[in-house]
């Protein structure tokens, strides 16, 4: 079996470069970050059905530390307290590493988990000010602040 190099060029050295970007899930330093352990609760387990949860989420932490979806629906009582850390398997109990504090990138969050009624793709910056101004309160038990990157933005 023949094996292809995919280079032109055999035997002369060359450059190859490749572009990556990431965002940044961390815009400061302070507060410092601060994780808990939680459980999934039996809400997000049946809503999921043993699937993955993904990181970078924005969770509802209750007081009997059951991590369930935020919600932005108006009225509805699960404002997001804590951010997911690692992705997770949504079976009911199993253990979830949850961000209480710190400042993070708005734009690095996984909001598309977020119950609501805007696909996250739609969202305007103006959402995405009232959101946090509404869901990330100093009531809610938790030390979360969210910044817009200054920089790469259209």
């Amino acid at each position: 079996m023949a094996t292809t190099i995919p280079q032109g060029d055999y035997g002369i050295a060359s450059v190859q470069t490749d572009a990556y970007q990431d965002n940044e899930l961390f815009a400061g330093d302070t507060p410092a970050v601060v994780t808990q352990s939680f459980k999934v609760g039996a809400d997000l387990a049946a809503d999921l059905a043993g699937g993955i949860f993904p990181a970078w989420t924005p969770v509802y932490v209750d007081a009997s530390g059951n991590v369930a979806k935020a919600s932005m629906i108006d009225g509805d009582a699960r404002p997001a307290n804590g951010i997911t850390v690692f992705p997770v398997e949504t079976v009911e109990g199993n253990a979830v590493s949850v961000y209480k504090a710190g400042t993070f990138n708005l734009e690095a969050l996984t909001w598309d988990s977020v119950d609501g009624t805007t696909p996250y793709s739609e969202w305007t910056d103006e959402i995405k000010a009232a959101y946090v101004a509404s869901a990330f309160t100093a009531a809610n038990d938790h030390q979360l602040y969210l910044k817009l990157p200054f920089y790469g933005r259209a």
